[in-house]
């Protein structure tokens, strides 16, 4: 005789149906991942308000995943702070009272619960005190001035910070300190000399910048004096008769020139 077996299985339907749908879910978590196209940036500050920006890709495999972008250097520029999916973010230094050297800040990106870094390095280079000349020629007549202005560059990075001075009685400069490139005006008093060539100097100082202190080499050279005519009015004419028969003219000479003037009387017959 045969024998019959049975088994008796319950099913957890409860079990069943949550094993599913947590793998589902976990699933769903690691398909919304966040990375970043580099993990380093070198950004190079030639001068301005701020280098040229960098960009990196945001990249969400996964749908619209939301994320934030932040720093805490207070000379990095981020732009957008926050995105949705795939994005650009551009990465800037605006360095303004940093000395020349070399820095290190990060950028962090956060999102889909986790975070992923930027290393930024930004290079400050010393500013470099320049000019397209350090010779230069004056000209103009005798009790006279001339005048010149010279560019003063920064083919450098950082900020430049410039005087300028004479040890030249005969020279002036202005302005006398600065930030920044700019003109630098040279005035050259020729009001006491004699015709000729003469030669001054102008020292410009820079602290911490290549190429200071520059000095730059003045050259005059002074003409004959113009000869400008002069109006001269004769008014009020008056006649004297003074003892022994002699006749005296007086009158008002007046003219415009700040010049002297050397003038004659002729005699004539009336």
């Amino acid at each position: 005789m045969k024998k019959s077996i049975s088994k008796r299985y319950l099913l957890n339907f409860t079990s069943s149906w949550v094993i599913p749908l947590a793998l589902l879910f976990a699933a769903n978590l690691h398909a919304q991942s966040l990375s970043l196209s580099t993990s380093r940036l070198n950004l190079n500050y030639t001068g301005g308000s701020q280098s040229p920006a960098q960009s990196i890709q945001v990249i969400s495999s996964g749908g619209s995943l939301p994320w934030t972008a932040s720093t805490g250097q207070s000379w990095l520029r981020i732009a957008p702070s926050s995105g949705t999916g795939r994005g650009t973010l551009r990465i800037a230094a605006a360095p303004a009272g940093l000395a020349p050297g070399s820095y290190v800040g990060a950028v962090r990106v956060n999102g889909g619960g986790s975070a992923k870094t930027v290393a930024v390095v930004l290079s400050v280079p010393s500013p470099r005190l320049a000019f397209a000349s350090k010779i230069i020629n004056m000209a103009g007549p005798a009790g006279s001035q001339a005048a010149t202005s010279i560019a003063v560059m920064n083919t450098g990075g950082g900020t430049l910070r410039w005087s300028a001075s004479t040890p030249t009685p005969w020279l002036k400069v202005s302005p006398t300190s600065a930030t920044g490139p700019g003109q630098l005006n040279i005035v050259a008093n020729a009001t006491h000399m004699n015709p000729g060539a003469y030669m001054g100097a102008v020292t410009v100082s820079a602290p911490g910048a290549e190429g200071a202190p520059a000095i730059l080499s003045i050259r005059l050279q002074v003409g004959k004096a113009t000869q400008t005519p002069v109006k001269v009015t004769v008014s009020s004419p008056a006649t004297t008769v003074v003892s022994g028969g002699t006749l005296q003219l007086s009158a008002v000479v007046s003219g415009s020139t700040n010049k002297e003037v050397i003038w004659a009387a002729s005699q004539g017959t009336i």
